[in-house]
């Protein structure tokens, strides 16, 4: 097999991963649609990759310019965010949301992390109102500067602050800021930081 064909298969891979992940979650928050942006390494734009639901037959290979509307937003900060009225978001994006053909009225929007680096964006356009108020045990934000929803205490060694999630009916749990572990975390030190 030579090289050119191993790529092929590895970016097929891929895109059934990113393609699975949306569909995925288009089903678990009942949305009107799913979507994974990559950043473009060279430009920074923004690429549609996978799609579920609306937009789904047209949107992938769509490009928008770096730090476009909310996604790009999450992508340049890192940071979640949960827009339950884009309209009322200044990273909301009308022109953009246009141009795809369907405009949502919420958002959720997660980076996609790879070694310390966001590599995109997922979100979740329009879920289930079954969803709307219900507290993630993920950190997120409404608009900038970001503000954690969950209590802060330093993390395990790293340097970076240390979530904590609260189940319901449940004790305390502790999880690195950075990995998700709840053993501790795999990142290289660096410079401590406090969130707003």
């Amino acid at each position: 097999m030579s090289v050119h064909e191993r790529r092929s298969d590895s970016e097929i891979t891929e895109r059934r991963l990113l393609q699975s992940t949306v569909e995925v979650a288009r089903h678990v928050f009942s949305s009107a649609a799913a979507s994974v942006f990559l950043v473009d390494q060279d430009t920074g734009d923004l690429i549609f990759e996978a799609v579920s639901g609306e937009g789904e037959q047209h949107l992938v290979g769509t490009r928008f310019a770096a730090g476009t509307g909310i996604a790009g937003w999450v992508a340049a900060s890192g940071q979640p965010m949960i827009a339950d009225e884009v309209a009322a978001v200044p990273q909301f994006a009308q022109d953009a949301a246009e141009s795809t053909g369907y405009v949502p009225r919420s958002i959720m929007a997660a980076p996609v992390i790879r070694e310390e680096s966001c590599i995109g964006v997922l979100e979740v356009l329009d879920r289930s109102a079954t969803w709307r108020g219900t507290s993630p045990t993920w950190t997120s934000s409404r608009c900038s500067p970001p503000r954690p929803r969950t209590a802060w205490s330093s993390c395990c060694g790293c340097g970076r602050p240390r979530r904590r999630s609260r189940p319901r009916r449940a004790a305390t749990t502790s999880m690195c800021c950075f990995s998700g572990s709840p053993t501790g975390c795999r990142a290289a030190a660096g410079p401590p930081t406090r969130p707003p």
